[in-house]
């Protein structure tokens, strides 16, 4: 809706320096695994509990409330929707995170930058 629509995924670890490989490596087979499997029924069920957690906890938060009702306004939405989070998470299916992961995750088109300690060679 403003300026206009992208998306941008991230992914982030600290390691030792002689592990950089290997953990891009897993990253890069973790995306793959999602493009073509998606998660597990468990994971996603996991990643529901305890989105379902922080929700309960964020209700609590003045925080929560004021960037709530602050994008509902700025994107002209009913701010009602926040009560509909939980539903949301319910929502998630395997396929669908799959078929998202397989359309966002191009493996072809990214940027990689990796931070040494001074003097590591």
């Amino acid at each position: 809706l403003y300026p206009r629509q992208e998306y941008r995924i991230s992914v982030n670890f600290g390691c030792a320096p002689g592990r950089v490989k290997e953990l891009i490596s897993n990253v890069f087979m973790v995306m793959d695994t999602l493009r073509t499997e998606g998660p597990s029924d468990e994971y996603i069920e996991k990643v529901s509990e305890i989105q379902k957690r922080s929700f309960e906890t964020n209700l609590k938060e003045n925080r929560f409330w004021l960037q709530s009702l602050y994008n509902a306004y700025y994107l002209d939405r009913d701010p009602m929707v926040i009560y509909q989070y939980p539903e949301l998470f319910e929502s998630l299916k395997r396929e669908m995170i799959r078929e998202t992961a397989d359309r966002y995750l191009d493996t072809n088109r990214y940027v990689q930058v990796i931070l040494y300690p001074e003097g590591f060679e």
